[in-house]
C-alpha cells in the first residue's frame, strides 16, 4: 500500500488492508463499512481493527472505499481522541489524521485505488 494523500491510498490486487483504531480517553465505540465487499472486525475489541482484502483479479484504476465512524461516549474527557493507523499486507504503515471531539467530522472516508502490477509483481500506479 502506498499513501497518495491523508485519505487516499494505492493498493495491489490481492492485498489485505488493516485499519486499526485506538481510542484514548473514550471507549471503543467505532464502526466500519467498506465497498465493494465487506469488512471484518478482528483482534482486541478494545482496539478495534478492521480488515478487508482486495480481490486477486481487480482491475487497475478501480476504487474501494472504507468509512470509519468514531463515537465519543458521554462524559469522555475533552482531550479524548481516536488514533487511526492503516497498513497493507504488501507494505505500508500510515497514521491517518486523529479524530478528536473538536474534529468537524467523526467519520473519515478512505479511498483505495487499485494499481497495476508490473512484470516483477511490484505494484505500479495505473498511469506510471
Amino acid at each position: 500500500m502506498e499513501q497518495v494523500s491523508e485519505y487516499e491510498y494505492r493498493v495491489s490486487p490481492g492485498e489485505k488492508v488493516s485499519i486499526e483504531v485506538t481510542p484514548v480517553g473514550t471507549g471503543p465505540t467505532v464502526t466500519a463499512s467498506q465497498s465493494p465487499g465487506g469488512i471484518q472486525q478482528v483482534g482486541n475489541p478494545n482496539r478495534p481493527t478492521f480488515e478487508f482484502k482486495i480481490g486477486d483479479k481487480e482491475v487497475p484504476g478501480k476504487y474501494h472505499f472504507a468509512k470509519i465512524d468514531c463515537m465519543f461516549l458521554p462524559g469522555s474527557a475533552n482531550d479524548a481522541k481516536f488514533d487511526i493507523r492503516l497498513t497493507g499486507s504488501n507494505g505500508g504503515d500510515y497514521q491517518a489524521p486523529t479524530i478528536t471531539k473538536d474534529s468537524p467530522r467523526k467519520d473519515p472516508n478512505f479511498t483505495f485505488i487499485i494499481r497495476a502490477v508490473g512484470p516483477q509483481g511490484a505494484g505500479t500506479p495505473p498511469n506510471g
